[in-house]
């Protein structure tokens, strides 16, 4: 039986400084692998991953900019060797009514969340094929890339995510035969740091959030790691093109 574990892997993290981009940094480093965190660089990325230990790194990485991505490529080999799993995990999400939405602010969500996520999965899948190793590529969607959530307003938001659930599709089936896996993940309310403010400033809608999941609860971000985790290792050798929704139930209800 295969063993769950992602040990000698080189795995970079998009959106790695803080919440379920640390979660993520932290389940991986236990099942044996190497982590490259990347975020921007005044996001304390490099804080976290000194926490984390010599098995982690931090490298500014700007996922809109394919030449960056290619920069922090090189320098993440250079120091843990080939990468061989990707966690495409940056993304924004500012709301506005519809109606009222800024045309600057669709196209830098549309920029970081949907065009970000496929540089960053072109250029490390290039870097894979060339390697000649098999590789796998999680790319973070979200609920609400796969239904309508309330009482949030943020159309870029949705509509990039459901984008991200159809480009795992779509490079899923497009890089099978070089080895390279890829599928998504949708996470529900996720309980971190980010959520504290909302909660002194708006705990009626974390309410209702909370009352939204059939299992009664928000997640916690390990819930979602684990999920990646699965992903990313043999244990999932079979899956790819796929969309696996960690929502505690949401898009089912």
């Amino acid at each position: 039986m295969t063993a769950f574990n992602l040990t000698d892997r080189v795995i970079v993290i998009t959106g790695g400084a803080g919440g379920l981009g640390t979660a993520m940094a932290k389940t991986f480093l236990d099942l044996g692998a190497k982590v490259a965190l990347t975020d921007v660089g005044d996001a304390g990325g490099e804080e976290e991953a000194e926490k984390l230990g010599e098995n982690a790194a931090f490298f500014p990485l700007d996922v809109t900019d394919s030449a960056n991505i290619e920069r922090a490529a090189d320098e993440i080999a250079e120091r843990f060797g080939n990468v061989t799993g990707v966690c495409a995990n940056a993304g924004i999400a500012p709301t506005s009514p519809a109606l009222e939405y800024d045309d600057d602010l669709w196209r830098k969500v549309i920029d970081i969340n949907q065009t970000g996520v496929f540089l960053t999965a072109r250029v490390f899948a290039d870097r894979i094929v060339k390697a000649e190793k098999p590789g796998s590529i999680v790319l973070t969607s979200s609920i609400a890339g796969l239904s309508v959530v309330h009482p949030e307003r943020h159309v870029a938001y949705g509509a990039s995510k459901a984008a991200v659930a159809h480009m795992a599709a779509l490079l899923g089936v497009e890089w099978a035969k070089k080895h390279i896996r890829v599928n998504a993940i949708a996470p529900g309310y996720i309980d971190t740091s980010i959520l504290d403010k909302m909660r002194e400033e708006n705990p009626e809608t974390v309410e209702e959030w909370k009352n939204a999941m059939p299992i009664g609860r928000l997640l916690e971000a390990r819930e979602v790691a684990n999920v990646a985790a699965f992903l990313l290792s043999d244990m999932a050798s079979s899956i790819t093109g796929e969309t696996l929704a960690c929502d505690g139930g949401y898009s089912k209800a």
